[in-house]
C-alpha cells in the first residue's frame, strides 16, 4: 500500500472509500485509484463538460454541464435544457433552498430555478424578470430569513426574499470590480470573498483588508468558508486564514503545479476536497498537507457524496467519475498486467493468484509481494491459463490447462516449482489422501504404487469431488457421474445435468448436491431426487457458472459471467433460498467472475479486470434503503401527478397504474413491494404497478422499495376513490340523461301515462335491494377477513374495544369502534345511531316505539340522546 503523507488519511481512506482506499503498489510502483464506475454521454449525460453535481431532497443527482441539465436516479439520466425551460445550457452551480426550489446558476446571468416538476424562468415568473445580472452567476447562499443571496463575477449581489422580492445589495465599483466568488454567513453576518486582498461584510457593508496575497494574473480565486476557516486558493497556490482577519495566513504549493477549480467539503466531515486541472486532492480541516492525487489527469470540477455514501466527482470533458463506499480493494492491470485472473487460494494471509496469461503471484498486507512467469520452471510457455490452486496439507498446487504443478515458496524472489503431470482436477477423501482426475480417469496422486487402484471413465474430468467409501462424484462434459472404485463401475447419475458441461460440484452438510454447468445454471438434488433448478441473469451467457464455492460459514457462493452470488439459508427447500448478487454496479472491476476465494474476514473475487478483495463486515452490513418516489398515477385517459401530501385522488375508474422511482446508486438490482388496503404484500421488479378493476369505494396502496443491500424502505402511502365510470363521460352525455329524466319526469306528474303506483315503488324497492347486496362491508376478525353485504346488517354493537356486527345468520366480532362504522355507513341513509352501543339497519325494524325498537325479535332501546333523530323516522314507520 503506497504511503499518504498523512496518518488521518490513511485511516480514512482505508475504512469505507474504495476510490480513495485502494492505492495498490506494485514493487515498489506508483500507486494507483480506481473509481469503479465512469458516466459520458454514452450512458446518458448532456454533454462531458460537467461543471458541478447537486443531491436534492428527494434523492436525485443533478448535473449542470454545458448542454444543460441532468438528472440521475442511479438507473437513467433525464436530460432538460432550454426547451424545456432553462433560462440558459450553462449551468455552473445548483442549489437547493430550504422550500425545495432547485436554483441554476447560469453563465447568462440569468437564474431559474425547478420546482414541482416546472422549471420556472423570466418568461413564466413574474419576479425572475428582474432577477438579469450581469455576467455570468458565481455563488449562492440562503439567508436565516430564507431569502436567497446571489451574486455575479463582477460584483452584483442580488437579494430574493420568500415573497419574491428582488433587491439589488451591492453593485460594484467601476475602479475596482471584482467577482464574488464565494458568499457564507458568519455569526448572522453577510460575508464575501472575491480575491486574496479583502473580505466584505455586506451586512454592516465593511471591506476588511487581508493579507493572502494570492495574485496570479487571470486566475479566479477560490473560496471555502467552513468552522471559522477561509480555505483560500488561486493557481497553484493554496492558503487558510483565520477569522482574526489581520492574523498572517499559512500558504502552500502544489506539489504538481496544477490549477485550482474547486474547494469544498471533502468525502468526510474533516476533509476539504481540492479539485484542480490535473486531479483531485484532500486535506485534512486546519492544514495544509495535501493527500496523494486521485483521477490523475482529469479536470475536476465539483464533488459531492450522495445519501448512499458514494462519492461523484465531475469533470470537464471526461464526464462523472462514482466511486463505491463500500470497504473494496481493486487490483488491476497496474498491479497484475497479465489480467485476466482466473483462478484464487488463501492461505493464511496469503492471496496466490493465477492468470490467464502464465503468471501466478501472491499478495500480503494489500500489496504484490511476487509476481512470476511459467517460463521460469521451463520449458511451460505453452501452457497459458492458470486454472485452479490446491492446497494439500502446506503444499500449494496449481493447474496450467492440463498439468499439474507443485510451488515452493522460498521467498517473493526465489519461488520455485516442478510440473507434476497431467491434471483437469484435484480432491482428497476422508483420510486427507489427494486424489487427481484427467481426461481419462481417477487415481490416487503424489504417491501411486504399480497396483494402486485407479479407474478410467471415458468422458472427459473435469471436476472431482469425493463423496465416501471410494466413491467420487465426476463432472464431465456429458453430465455428472459416480464412480465407485471398489466394485469399478460407473453410473450416470442426475439425468437432467445430461449432455451439459459440469463445472462443479458441491456435497452440502444437508447431504444435498449442488451441480453448477457452464450456460445452465445451477442443479439442486437430495438423494438423487431433483429439489430445484436456478438460471442467472443478465449478460451475453447469462447461466454460465465458473466456480462453485462454500464459504467458512456455510453460504454457497458462484462465480458467473453475471457477477458473483451468494445464497444463505441453504437448510431451507431451495425455492426459500436468499440470493445476494455483486456485479460491477457495486464495485466489482468486471462482471465476468472467475473464481472466488475466503480467509478470515475477506472475499476475494478474480475477474476479467483483476482482483476485487471485499470486507465481509461491510458486505454484511444493512445500507441506506433506496429512495422511493411515487411519480404519477396513469388513468385510461390521462396522467396524475402524485403529491407529498397524500391527497385522495379521485378516479373514474378502478384500472390505474402507478409509477414508481427508486433512487439508489449503490446497486441496480431493485426490488418493489406493494399492497391494497388490507391484502398481503406483493413483491415484484417491475416500477409500474398496473390495478385491474377495483370495486366503488375508498382504497389504499403502499409501497415500498430494497436492494441488495438493505431492509425494505418505510412504505409510502397512496390514497383513492374510486367513483364509477360514468364520471368520465363527457357533457354530452350528460345533457342526454338530463333530458331523459325530464320527459320521464313529465309523464309521471302530468300522468301522461297512468301507472300503477303500488307496482312502480315494489320494482323502485327490488332495484334498491339489488344494489345494496352489491355493496360490502369488509371485517377483519382474529383470524380471517370477512365479507358482509350490507344490506344484510341487523345492527352494529359496541363490546368493550370490540364491535359485534350481527346479520340474520351470524355474529362477528372485529377490533374497532362503533364511531369507525357509523363513518363508513354514513352514506347508508337506512343506517342510525340509536343508543351510545348500537347502530341499527332501519330496514329491518319490525316494530317501534318512541323509544324502542325491535329487530328480529331483539328489542333495543332508543337512548335519550338520540330520540330527536329518532322521531322522523317513528313517524314515518307509523304512517
Amino acid at each position: 500500500m503506497a504511503n499518504l503523507n498523512l496518518s488521518f488519511i490513511n485511516r480514512a481512506f482505508a475504512s469505507t472509500l474504495l476510490a480513495i482506499a485502494a492505492f495498490i503498489a506494485v514493487a515498489g510502483t506508483q500507486a494507483q485509484s480506481t473509481f469503479n464506475r465512469h458516466y459520458t454521454v454514452e450512458d446518458g449525460l448532456s454533454s462531458n463538460t460537467v461543471y458541478c453535481v447537486k443531491q436534492d431532497s428527494k434523492g436525485y443527482l443533478w448535473f449542470g454541464t454545458d448542454q444543460g441539465v441532468c438528472r440521475y436516479n442511479g438507473h437513467s439520466f433525464t436530460r432538460y435544457s432550454i426547451l424545456d425551460g432553462l433560462s440558459d445550457n450553462d449551468i455552473l452551480q445548483i442549489h437547493e433552498d430550504s422550500q425545495g426550489r432547485l436554483w441554476f446558476l447560469t453563465y447568462s446571468g440569468t437564474p431559474c430555478y425547478y420546482f414541482n416538476g416546472t422549471f420556472h424562468n423570466s418568461e413564466n415568473t413574474e419576479f425572475l424578470k428582474q432577477a438579469k445580472m450581469n455576467r455570468y452567476l458565481s455563488s449562492f447562499t440562503e439567508g436565516p430569513d430564507g431569502s436567497v443571496y446571489l451574486s455575479s463575477s463582477i460584483g452584483d449581489l442580488m437579494r430574493i426574499t420568500r415573497d419574491n422580492e428582488v433587491k439589488i445589495v451591492a453593485r460594484p465599483n467601476r475602479d475596482d470590480p471584482a467577482a464574488i466568488n464565494q458568499l457564507w454567513w458568519y455569526r448572522q453576518q453577510l460575508f464575501g470573498s472575491s480575491g486574496g486582498e479583502f473580505i466584505t461584510n455586506f451586512t454592516k457593508k465593511t471591506r476588511t483588508d487581508i493579507q493572502i496575497t494570492l495574485n496570479q494574473q487571470g486566475e479566479r480565486g477560490r473560496f471555502h468558508f467552513e468552522d471559522e476557516l477561509l480555505y483560500c486558493a488561486q493557481g497553484n497556490q493554496l492558503c487558510i486564514q483565520s477569522t482574526e482577519w489581520d492574523q498572517p495566513s499559512t500558504k502552500t504549493q502544489l506539489p504538481d503545479s496544477g490549477n485550482i477549480h474547486y474547494l469544498g467539503p471533502g468525502y468526510y466531515s474533516d476533509q476539504i476536497a481540492v479539485g484542480t486541472d490535473r486531479g483531485l486532492r484532500f486535506l485534512h480541516k486546519g492544514s495544509l498537507n495535501l493527500s496523494e492525487l486521485v483521477l490523475p489527469g482529469r479536470f475536476v470540477t465539483y464533488l459531492t457524496k450522495d445519501h448512499e455514501d458514494g462519492l461523484w466527482v465531475t469533470t470537464l470533458n471526461n464526464g462523472v467519475y462514482f466511486a463505491q463506499s463500500q470497504n473494496m480493494i481493486n487490483y488491476t492491470t497496474t498491479a497484475i498486467p497479465h489480467a485476466p485472473v482466473y483462478s484464487l487460494l488463501y492461505q493464511s494471509d496469503t492471496l496466490w493468484f493465477g492468470t490467464s496469461d502464465r503468471h501466478f503471484g501472491y499478495i500480503v498486507n494489500d500489496a504484490v509481494a511476487a509476481y512470476h512467469s511459467l517460463e521460469k520452471f521451463g520449458g511451460l510457455s505453452a501452457h497459458g491459463r492458470i486454472l485452479d490452486f490446491f492446497q494439500i496439507d502446506s503444499v500449494i498446487l496449481f493447474r496450467a490447462e492440463k498439468f499439474l504443478f507443485r510451488l515452493n515458496k522460498a521467498s517473493p524472489e526465489t519461488t520455485s516449482g516442478s510440473k507434476l503431470g497431467s491434471t483437469t482436477s484435484l480432491c482428497v477423501d476422508s483420510a486427507n489422501n489427494p486424489w487427481s482426475a484427467s481426461l481419462g480417469g481417477i487415481h490416487p496422486h503424489f504417491t501411486r504404487p504399480k497396483n494402486s487402484m485407479g479407474y478410467q471413465l471415458k468422458d472427459g474430468i473435469f471436476y472431482l469431488t469425493w463423496v465416501k467409501d471410494s466413491t467420487f462424484l465426476c463432472g464431465t462434459t456429458n453430465g455428472v457421474f459416480r464412480v465407485v472404485l471398489d466394485e469399478e463401475r460407473h453410473e450416470a447419475i442426475f439425468p437432467e445435468t445430461r449432455q451439459k458441461r459440469v463445472t462443479g460440484i458441491r456435497l452440502m452438510d444437508n447431504g444435498r448436491v449442488v451441480v453448477a454447468t457452464a450456460g445452465w445454471g445451477i442443479y439442486v438434488y437430495e438423494r438423487d431426487r431433483l429439489l430445484g433448478h436456478f438460471m442467472t441473469s443478465g449478460g451475453y451467457y447469462p447461466s454460465y457458472i465458473h466456480r462453485i464455492r462454500v464459504d467458512p460459514t456455510g453460504n454457497l457462493w458462484l462465480a458467473t459471467n453475471t457477477g458473483v452470488y451468494r445464497i444463505r439459508n441453504l437448510q431451507a427447500e431451495p425455492d426459500q433460498w436468499e440470493w445476494k448478487r455483486l456485479d460491477r454496479s457495486n464495485g466489482l472491476l468486471s462482471d465476468h467472475v472467475k473464481d472466488i476465494a475466503f480467509s478470515k474476514d475477506r472475499i476475494a473475487v478474480a475477474n476479467f479486470a483483476g482482483i476485487s478483495i471485499i470486507d465481509t463486515v461491510q458486505l454484511s452490513q444493512v445500507r441506506a434503503s433506496p429512495r422511493l418516489m411515487i411519480e404519477k398515477l396513469s388513468l385510461p385517459d390521462s396522467n396524475h401527478w402524485i403529491s407529498d401530501t397524500g391527497a385522495v385522488v379521485k378516479i373514474a375508474s378502478g384500472a390505474m397504474t402507478l409509477h414508481l422511482d427508486a433512487i439508489s446508486f449503490s446497486t441496480k438490482n431493485i426490488l418493489y413491494r406493494y399492497k391494497v388496503d388490507d391484502q398481503p404484500w406483493v413483491e415484484t421488479p417491475f416500477r409500474q404497478l398496473t390495478f385491474a378493476e377495483l370495486e366503488q369505494g375508498a382504497h389504499t396502496v403502499e409501497v415500498a422499495v430494497k436492494s441488495d443491500f438493505s431492509d425494505w424502505s418505510k412504505p409510502r402511502r397512496v390514497s383513492f376513490e374510486v367513483i364509477g365510470k360514468w364520471w368520465q363521460e363527457t357533457s354530452f352525455y350528460w345533457l342526454v340523461a338530463l333530458l331523459v329524466f325530464g320527459i320521464f319526469y313529465a309523464i309521471f306528474r302530468l300522468k301522461i301515462v297512468l301507472f300503477d303506483n303500488e307496482l312502480l315503488l315494489h320494482y323502485v324497492r327490488v332495484w334498491t335491494d339489488k344494489a345494496l347486496r352489491r355493496k360490502v362491508l369488509t371485517l377483519k376478525t382474529s383470524n380471517a377477513i370477512v365479507k358482509v353485504p350490507i344490506a344484510n346488517i341487523l345492527w352494529v354493537k359496541s363490546e368493550s374495544n370490540y364491535c359485534s356486527v350481527v346479520t340474520s345468520d351470524k355474529k362477528i366480532m372485529t377490533l374497532a369502534t362503533l364511531k369507525s362504522f357509523e363513518e363508513q355507513l354514513e352514506k347508508e341513509h337506512h343506517f342510525m345511531r340509536v343508543h351510545r352501543s348500537y347502530l341499527i339497519n332501519l330496514r329491518h325494524v319490525t316494530a317501534a316505539k318512541s323509544s324502542e325498537v325491535t329487530i328480529a325479535d331483539h328489542l333495543i332501546t332508543v337512548g335519550a340522546t338520540y330520540r330527536n333523530s329518532f322521531k322522523s323516522f317513528y313517524h314515518s314507520f307509523k304512517a
